[in-house]
């Protein structure tokens, strides 16, 4: 199994949180998740394009990834299809990379019949700068801040941005929000 220093980051913050409130968790690739480990219970997705279970999900999404043939993949709006800002040419040199883009999310799914986390970047920064958001107290709070009463207990979605600065992602910013 290959992990990227990212993703390996991502799970190292959630881990953290999970057991800081004593919940018990598994970590499992894609490909070997089912839809029965997933039915009926909490879970959290990690990545994107390296997660069959978050492409699936997330796809009837109003925010949602589009991975293209040309290497422009980005994070589409539904209900904003002019707004293109959300990109990431992977098909330039990795190290070319200056920003990335994640989607965070909440929801109950009717496929799984649970809820779902999703934490997932467009490229690994993103990834790993939605996983740092996750569990900081102190955006969290940014958060709290900006939605309207009553978001703690409606599905969620957000758009974060990271500036890529010397191969590692700076800290996440809050670009878009909104819940249903």
């Amino acid at each position: 199994m290959h992990v990227s220093v990212s993703i390996a980051i991502a799970l190292a913050h959630l881990s953290g949180v999970l057991e800081q409130h004593k919940k018990a968790y598994e970590v499992k690739e894609s490909p070997e998740t089912t839809l029965t480990d997933i039915r009926s219970r909490p879970i959290v997705l990690v990545g994107a394009i390296n997660n069959d279970w978050t492409m699936r999900l997330t796809s009837p999404l109003r925010l949602h990834f589009t991975f293209a043939a040309n290497g422009v993949d980005s994070i589409d709006d539904t209900a904003n299809p002019r707004q293109t800002d959300w990109i990431l040419d992977s098909s330039k040199p990795y190290l070319s990379v200056t920003a990335d883009y994640a989607i965070v999310a909440r929801f109950r799914d009717p496929t799984t019949e649970g809820p779902v986390m999703v934490i997932a970047g467009l490229g690994p920064y993103g990834t790993e700068a939605a996983s740092e958001f996750v569990q900081s107290p102190q955006y969290l709070a940014q958060l709290a801040a900006k939605m309207p009463r009553g978001w703690e207990n409606k599905n969620l979605e957000l758009v974060l941005k990271t500036n890529v600065i010397g191969s590692k992602a700076g800290p996440p910013v809050l670009v878009s929000a909104f819940t249903w």
